[in-house]
């Protein structure tokens, strides 16, 4: 969206129009309104054919509000660093190889609502947690 954009008479753009975005992930219906869509993030690389491990430098995408990686072949644990993506509400990791517990550090993250690591190692403890608000 253009912001502050000059136009032939010197005049700032402002938009005449609001936009109302409503859009579902993982089951949760979420509201966005103008200003509020450049904040929307979302990286959605299920089901890919990805390997390997989930690298620790995905803390770093600070903005990204929901993380969709099932459906691949993820091994290794759950990086502890993720618990540094504050603005994280949705997380799904189902169905993969992950192993090991779920990482304390995700309980650093105030808005994450949804958490899925369902079907992963047999020896892994699944867990998919959804919270209302």
């Amino acid at each position: 969206m253009a912001r502050g954009k000059p136009i032939e008479n010197g005049q700032e753009y402002k938009p005449y129009f609001t936009v109302n975005l409503s859009m579902i992930t993982k089951g949760q219906e979420r509201y966005y309104k103008t200003g509020g869509l450049s904040e929307m993030v979302s990286i959605d690389l299920s089901s890919n054919q990805l390997t390997g491990r989930i690298p620790e430098g995905i803390a770093s995408l600070g903005g990204v509000i929901n993380l969709n990686l099932s459906r691949n072949q993820l091994s290794g644990k759950i990086p502890n660093k993720i618990g540094a993506m504050q603005s994280l509400e949705s997380l799904d990791l189902s169905e993969n190889k992950i192993h090991g517990e779920i990482p304390q550090s995700l309980t650093n993250i105030t808005y994450l609502s949804y958490l899925d690591s369902s079907f992963n190692n047999p020896k892994y403890r699944t867990t998919t947690m959804c919270a209302r608000t």
